[in-house]
């Protein structure tokens, strides 16, 4: 770094780390500070695979015991974007906790369920207390999204009905190192996202359809205007064009593309009434499904 000493032979070399943005053009810091650094070495956000490493040696400094493997992983993958630090904190926050892990009276069940509040709770705030019957609707609603998920060839990583923020429930599924999607998946997308609706209806009918689709119809949309607009995967067109400005043509290709995927979720749904009754059930019980316990109730049900 210059600027401190004229003296060659005697250099000061000035090292420093930092979890703001460093690259030129960004508002974080000081241009003039960082004109100073001749270099910069960018260290990316662990992937999956470390996470899990960082974390399993985490808990075993910590001592922290009688912690499932499953939940662990759960965590891994649901932590994306995370680096070393918040995970630090994550597994501080359990340390924190009046509550010793390995104790001859909590199970190994109370145990994922406090590793996995204390991550929830990190993420998005704290548990909110909802309605019984506004919570049949979210577990059905949220059920739907997982089970059309589920069947078109995607076991969701963690569905979750402990309503938080400004969500109720939500299913995640992990796209971690996937850079690109077929057309297929790109459908397969825009149908997972309508089958909340679709589940609505199946259960409580046309009148008992709820607000909580807004966000997926405009999910739904914008897959579909990106698929149309961007992607050139609808009746060929190569043609981009503000979305926002559509011509009328353009929407009724749309329209009609956001139809049929409706139209399919209603199918699988309705096909398949016994299977989201067994997931929505679950949630109702537990809160939460993760990939694992997923897939052995989708098992158990065969």
């Amino acid at each position: 770094m210059d600027g401190f000493s004229d003296n060659t032979r005697k250099p000061i070399f000035v090292v420093a780390a930092t979890n703001f943005d460093a690259s030129f053009g960004s508002n974080d810091l000081d241009p003039a500070v960082l004109r100073r650094f001749d270099y910069k070495i960018k260290i990316e956000n662990p992937n999956k695979e470390e996470r899990l490493d960082f974390i399993n040696k985490l808990i075993e400094k910590s001592k922290i015991t009688s912690l499932s493997s499953e939940m662990i992983e759960s965590i891994a993958i649901r932590s994306n974007g995370w680096n070393y630090s918040d995970l630090t904190k994550l597994i501080n926050e359990i340390k924190k906790k009046s509550i010793d892990l390995s104790s001859s009276n909590l199970t190994q069940n109370d145990n994922n369920e406090l590793l996995n509040e204390i991550f929830e709770s990190f993420t998005d705030g704290e548990h909110k207390k909802i309605k019984k019957t506004d919570l049949e609707h979210i577990a059905y609603h949220e059920a739907g999204h997982a089970l059309v998920s589920y069947l078109l060839g995607k076991t969701p990583d963690y569905v979750t009905i402990n309503s938080r923020g400004n969500y109720g429930g939500f299913v995640f599924n992990s796209y971690e190192g996937k850079f690109d999607f077929t057309k297929d998946e790109m459908l397969n997308q825009i149908c997972i996202t309508l089958a909340g609706r679709a589940s609505e209806m199946a259960i409580f009918n046309d009148k008992g359809i709820t607000t909580g689709a807004s966000n997926d119809i405009r999910m739904a949309n914008d897959l579909a205007k990106n698929m149309y607009n961007n992607y050139g995967m609808v009746e060929d067109n190569l043609y981009i064009s503000d979305t926002k400005n559509l011509d009328k043509s353009a929407k009724e290709i749309i329209s009609k593309l956001l139809k049929e995927e409706m139209t399919r979720a209603n199918e699988l749904i309705t096909s398949n009434l016994d299977l989201l009754k067994i997931i929505a059930n679950k949630l109702l019980n537990s809160g939460y499904i993760t990939s694992l316990d997923f897939d052995n109730l989708m098992k158990g049900v065969a």
